[in-house]
């Protein structure tokens, strides 16, 4: 008797680590809404009144204040298929009223996945992942997860050195202007056209049609040089994207509000690089979607 206690024991405590990790830590460790506590570690919480999805502009973009139950749902890299299957997994916990916000940029009908599944684990159900992720790995990610891809070594280098820590990537305004230029060329890139996700969005819309929420598309802001590198390099990609948003629009019970051009796209106080809000830019910002959607 006494040797299987001896064996369990450890097994036990094994176990206890590895749950404690999951509540902890697995949610995306190098992503800025866990890193600024803009995140819950889970989905304790129910009848949220605000939802957001979207990619690290959504990360970096939104502070829900604290008198507002709301969740940032957003990852790095995040593509559309994912961000609406976590919006379809988070449902039952969403408000009968609830605001969903849901953030696009001119890539977001075409974009491709570029991120690890295993940070969605905690979010979404097997049975909204199974055509992505096999019921081992499933399993295992979401159970022992210190033997899975989230590992200790990735989260222990991970948060040795946050780079969010800065205001600014650059203050030299030569290297911001190369730097934008870069940024758009890769963005273009995603962008292809070829509205890949358009009809996931459409679905989810349609599946919100009968109820009391509100859904806004928004575009985060950007700084004046992104928005000149895109328009003197990729005009047709901003034509295409703004036909389809007017489709939505009009096709679909949404709201959207285009900040693209914000009142303060000239001020690099607000922004981390040309493309993402810094804290300061987030901060300010919730302050104005709030304004506006309330």
């Amino acid at each position: 008797m006494k040797k299987i206690i001896i064996l369990i024991i450890p097994i036990i405590i094994f176990v206890f680590i590895n749950i404690s990790f999951v509540d902890n830590y697995t949610v995306d460790y190098r992503d800025t809404s866990v890193y600024y506590g803009r995140r819950s570690s889970n989905l304790d919480s129910k009848d949220y009144d605000y939802v957001n999805i979207g990619s690290s502009h959504g990360a970096r973009g939104i502070i829900y204040p604290q008198n507002v139950n709301g969740i940032n749902l957003a990852f790095s890299r995040q593509v559309l298929y994912y961000g609406i299957k976590l919006l379809e997994s988070i449902d039952g916990k969403l408000s009968e009223d609830a605001v969903i916000i849901i953030p696009l940029d001119y890539g977001s009908f075409d974009g491709r996945y570029e991120g690890d599944i295993s940070r969605y684990i905690p979010y979404i159900d097997y049975q909204l992942l199974k055509e992505d992720c096999s019921i081992e790995d499933y399993l295992v990610e979401k159970y022992f997860p210190l033997i899975g891809m989230n590992n200790m070594i990735d989260v222990v280098s991970a948060t040795i050195e946050n780079p969010y820590d800065l205001l600014y990537r650059t203050n030299d305004m030569d290297e911001w202007l190369e730097e934008s230029r870069k940024t758009v060329e890769y963005h273009a890139e995603i962008a292809n056209l070829s509205h890949e996700y358009l009809s996931i969005l459409e679905d989810y819309l349609e599946s919100q049609a009968n109820n009391d929420r509100s859904i806004i598309l928004i575009n985060f802001p950007y700084h004046t040089t992104y928005n000149d590198n895109y328009n003197d390099l990729y005009p047709e990609i901003l034509i295409d994207y703004y036909q389809v948003i007017e489709f939505l629009v009009e096709h679909y019970d949404v709201t959207y509000i285009d900040f693209s051009h914000w009142e303060f796209s000239d001020d690099i106080e607000y922004f981390y690089d040309d493309d993402h809000l810094n804290y300061n830019g987030a901060i300010k910002f919730t302050e104005e979607l709030f304004s506006r959607i309330e």
